[in-house]
């Protein structure tokens, strides 16, 4: 399910989700949902891009579908595998660690586009993929539900992104909890980074 062109009542806010979309595998158009669940540090529920990774989300302006409808096409939201597809938002100019707020659900922005190896079968059922170029990839910071026509709003964005790894080899196999670690993420964070790795390595040099 997706709602064109609907502003209304959320006039005043910085977006609004037009459709929900969801699919098993990974490659092809996924289907429209009117509501979802997006799960922290893990994504939409019952999608096969959920996961413990940097994409958990994806998303993928209405008017990046319309400019591919205006070269011919016959596009829906949800055909370039996109996650969330928003309107009145320029996605790709959001930087690198920009929290986009939707309704109770806050997401951090991880990746913006991303390079295709091979052409998949989006691109030979709509004759063009808009998803490397204007789509953007965010982790799941705080959970909940999510429906089509929620508004959208930009909380802050950080223009620095920090990773914070401890070597050690009793955290690695979890015999010593990582206080060095939580005290640098939390300092990073006060400082206004956006930390988007975060690891406890064994100190083998290999590994």
């Amino acid at each position: 399910m997706w709602t064109d062109g609907i502003l209304g009542a959320h006039a005043g806010t910085r977006g609004v989700i037009s459709a929900i979309s969801i699919s098993r595998r990974k490659g092809i158009p996924k289907s429209n949902v009117h509501s979802a669940e997006l799960r922290e540090r893990w994504g939409l529920v019952g999608d096969a891009h959920a996961g413990d990774w940097h994409r958990q989300v994806s998303l993928l302006a209405m008017e990046s579908i319309d400019s591919m409808r205006a070269k011919g096409l016959k596009v829906r939201p949800g055909a370039f595998a996109e996650n969330i597809t928003t309107s009145f938002l320029h996605l790709p100019t959001l930087a690198l660690g920009t929290h986009v707020r939707i309704g109770a659900t806050l997401l951090e922005i991880t990746q913006i586009g991303k390079e295709c190896h091979t052409r998949c079968a989006i691109y030979y059922k709509a004759g063009d993929c808009v998803m490397p170029r204007e789509g953007i990839f965010a982790r799941v910071s705080e959970g909940g539900e999510v429906r089509a026509g929620d508004a959208i709003t930009l909380e802050k964005h950080s223009l620095m992104r920090a990773a914070v790894f401890t070597v050690s080899d009793k955290g690695s196999r979890g015999e010593r909890e990582d206080k060095s670690g939580d005290a640098l993420v939390e300092q990073l964070e006060a400082m206004g980074a956006a930390v988007v790795e975060r690891a406890v390595v064994p100190d083998e040099r290999d590994q």
